[in-house]
């Protein structure tokens, strides 16, 4: 069964001291002002029910940030409580079939376990001092895990989240050797999806070079392959995104600034190529975008694949209350949209 979510309340996180996401679609656009916690949005949604992966996927938010995660302490995971004085996240989640259960991930002081947690975790991080800091994961009110902070070996989880900076790395590589190389059907679907931006393209494989592997594409109509390197910001984003949604089968994938650095006049193709594979693969999609050409590309790949049932736009507002999120469905968003209201 698909993990999709229908509902997430988050309280104590970033700019949150509390937000309510409802009734939520598998294809999810998030709209709002600048600075009103757009991307902080995308970054609650990293939470997961392994606290190791959990951890993770935060310390790689603070990557994609930016920000130091060396500091000797908490690695500037303080950052994302809301209030610094209370060092715990809560997250009520309901999924598709209306379950509900919550998370809870605190943070304490490693002197403050008992005698038993901390000798299972030195058990387990064997070789390490302890560290300062441990975190606890609560699910439904009961201790789950405990992790020492930084968490060891973390590096081997994959984070489903893209950051706007996120172009060509050699992760590519290895996702592409590991999920679509072997698999005869997905390599023919991502070759496809690829010739909508890359004509006559017959072939993808992996090269090796003296400045490290890149990816080697066939043509139809040349003798000569071509690196990936010589193509456009836009076609190199299709295909890292098309390589996620493989990865983030049945799951759901995060994108910051989604349709950002393509032109407007591919931003239509690019968001039905991405969209289709979603659907195709059972990926829940929620990406950011400030941008009206985006929202308009959105909406015209969501009819053309004939998906607005499944679509929402979410949109945050600075309220006098906090930050709020509103849910609008395919029509109601269409219907403001024609009547040229403020959605961004």
């Amino acid at each position: 069964m698909a993990e999709h979510i229908s509902e997430l309340e988050i309280r104590n996180f970033r700019g949150f001291d509390q937000l309510r996401a409802e009734n939520l679609g598998q294809f999810n656009l998030i709209v709002g002002d600048n600075n009103v916690g757009k991307t902080s949005f995308l970054e609650a949604l990293l939470f997961d029910k392994d606290l190791k992966n959990w951890l993770t996927n935060l310390y790689a938010g603070l990557y994609y940030r930016g920000a130091r995660i060396d500091d000797g302490e908490m690695g500037n995971l303080d950052s994302y409580f809301h209030d610094r004085n209370i060092k715990k996240i809560e997250c009520k989640v309901k999924d598709g079939a209306g379950e509900a259960q919550n998370l809870r991930l605190e943070v304490l002081l490693s002197s403050g376990l008992s005698k038993t947690e901390l000798d299972q975790l030195i058990v387990k991080n064997i070789g390490k001092n302890p560290f300062k800091y441990s975190a606890i994961q609560y699910r439904n009110d009961k201790k789950t895990d405990i992790q020492f902070i930084p968490v060891a070996g973390s590096g081997a989880v994959y984070v489903p989240y893209l950051a706007n900076n996120n172009v060509f790395g050699f992760d590519l590589i290895k996702y592409y050797s590991e999920n679509i190389q072997r698999r005869k059907s997905l390599k023919d679907e991502l070759i496809q999806n690829l010739s909508a931006l890359i004509p006559n393209l017959e072939n993808i494989e992996i090269s090796g070079s003296s400045e490290g592997d890149t990816f080697l594409l066939t043509l139809k109509d040349e003798e000569d392959a071509r690196i990936i390197n010589q193509y456009g910001e836009g076609t190199i984003k299709l295909l890292r995104v098309l390589l996620e949604v493989y990865i983030c089968r049945e799951k759901r994938i995060m994108i910051d600034e989604f349709g950002s650095g393509i032109h407007y006049s591919r931003l239509g193709r690019f968001y039905e190529l991405i969209l289709d594979s979603c659907e195709k693969n059972s990926v829940q999609f929620f990406a950011t975008t400030h941008s009206k050409e985006c929202i308009e590309a959105f909406v015209v790949a969501i009819k053309g694949l004939h998906l607005e049932s499944k679509a929402r736009i979410l949109r945050l507002a600075d309220t006098m209350s906090g930050v709020r999120m509103y849910t609008y469905t395919f029509e109601q968003f269409e219907s403001a949209l024609a009547a040229d209201s403020e959605i961004r």
